[in-house]
This record gives structure tokens, C-alpha cells and sequence, in this order.
């Protein structure tokens, strides 16, 4: 009988300690399985920190405002790209959220959606004020001249890329403006 006690009483503390061994198990693979995805190229490829270097080239005053403007595109495209492709990764990882280590990545998903807002509102900005007033008149020799304050195509771009309200009426203003100019081929402005 003591032996039966003896056998029960092994199989209750074997028992016991098997979920506590398979819950190891469990956090063991998970964070190995976001450490994999941490280092893996889909991942850092979908990262937004590095943005500061181009965000700093677009605002700077000194450079053309077309060179300006298409960097602002850019950047925006490509920031609307990885926060996407982020949001991808996270929805094919439901529990991702839930899980330890998984920080860092959310971290990247908060950081991609501040900097699409943020870089939206600085393109906005700057392509409805470019929109609004595309050509400016400069004095050359004795006659005054209409020109591009930046390329229109670009221009273009810009307004399509993120669909501006009122985009309808900016197109027909630079629309407007292409006509003014006339067939020749309008002359960009360089410098402010």
C-alpha cells in the first residue's frame, strides 16, 4: 500500500512539473521566434528610423524646391510602404503583441504611423503652397518673365501621392499655369 502512495504521489509531482516544463518550452520558441524575426531582412527592412537624414534633406531651404519636393514624396511613399509592410508582419503574427520581446517591433509599428503623419503634414504643406503659386515672375534684362518655381510633373506627383483635398482644383491650377506659359518649354527657377 505504501508503495501505491509512494508511485501516486511521484506521478502528482510529475504531473505538476510537465506544464511548468512545457510553458519553458513555449516562451523559449516564441522568443526565439521573435528574435529570428527582429534580425530578419523583411523585418529591418520594413524598420522608419532611418528617415531623419532624408526628413532633413527635404526641409532644407537652401536646396531647389524641386529637389525639395521629390524628396518629400519619396520619403513619404517609402515611409507609407514599410509602416505597411509592418502591419503585415504584426497581422500575420496575431499574438505578436501578447508575447515577450515583441516590444521592439511594436515600437517600429508606433514609430513608422508618427513619421507618415508627420512627413503627410510637411508635404501637404509644402506641395499647397507650391500648387497654389506655381510660377513666379523674375526680371532678366529689361523684361520680366514667368517662371516654374519647380517641376511640374513633380508637382504633379506630389499631389497624386497624397491625395490632397481639393486636388481636383490644384491640378487645374497648375494646369492653368502650364497654359499661361505657353508651348515653350517652361524655365525653372534655381535657388529661392
Amino acid at each position: 500500500m505504501l508503495k501505491k502512495i509512494s508511485i501516486l504521489a511521484a506521478m502528482a509531482l510529475l504531473i505538476q512539473a510537465c506544464p511548468k516544463e512545457i510553458s519553458r518550452l513555449d516562451e523559449s520558441t516564441q522568443k526565439t521566434n521573435i528574435d529570428k524575426l527582429l534580425s530578419s531582412d523583411e523585418f529591418l527592412g520594413a524598420r522608419c528610423d532611418d528617415a531623419s537624414n532624408l526628413l532633413f534633406k527635404a526641409r532644407d531651404e537652401s536646396k531647389h524646391e524641386t529637389e525639395r519636393l521629390k524628396t518629400y514624396v519619396d520619403l513619404y511613399l517609402s515611409l507609407l510602404d514599410r509602416k505597411n509592410r509592418l502591419e503585415e508582419i504584426i497581422a500575420r503574427n496575431s499574438d505578436l503583441a501578447y508575447q515577450e520581446g515583441s516590444q521592439a517591433i511594436l515600437d517600429s509599428q508606433e514609430t513608422c504611423s508618427r513619421l507618415v503623419t508627420d512627413v503627410r503634414i510637411e508635404t501637404e504643406r509644402f506641395t499647397r503652397d507650391l500648387a497654389e503659386t506655381p510660377t513666379v515672375q523674375e526680371i532678366k534684362g529689361n523684361s520680366t518673365v514667368i517662371v516654374t518655381r519647380v517641376d511640374f510633373s513633380i508637382l504633379r506627383r506630389a499631389i497624386e501621392a497624397i491625395d490632397l483635398d481639393g486636388k481636383q482644383e490644384l491640378l487645374r491650377n497648375l494646369d492653368n499655369a502650364e497654359q499661361k506659359l505657353g508651348p515653350t518649354k517652361p524655365t525653372s527657377r534655381r535657388g529661392r
